[in-house]
């Protein structure tokens, strides 16, 4: 739907932001009959489909493996941080604590 209502309606209406192209296409849409939405609905289940086999493919690579390790690697990281941030935070706020109480 994007792909021939936007450039129409932006030719017709240069001066409309994102904002109002995309709800007067969405009126554009909810007003459309089933059967005027169906060869739209078919291409996008063609393409998630096509997604889909691609994805799975992807799945099966070395590209891929190396972007599970590196990500799993990140987090890790990260987990460390903030374990390590998290130790800090809390043995300050207890050396403030304590010394409010002393002060007191």
């Amino acid at each position: 739907m994007n792909g021939v209502g936007r450039p129409t309606y932006t030719k017709n209406n240069p001066d409309a932001d994102l904002t109002t192209v995309t709800k007067a296409l969405g009126e554009e849409w909810k007003a459309m009959s089933e059967q005027a939405k169906q060869p739209f609905q078919d291409k996008a289940k063609k393409a998630r489909e096509e997604y889909q086999v691609a994805l799975e493919k992807y799945h099966q690579t070395p590209e891929y493996k190396k972007y599970e390790e590196d990500k799993q690697a990140y987090k890790d990281e990260q987990s460390k941080k903030r374990k390590r941030l998290e130790g800090k935070s809390s043995s300050s706020a207890k050396k403030a604590k304590a010394s409010k109480k002393a002060a007191a």
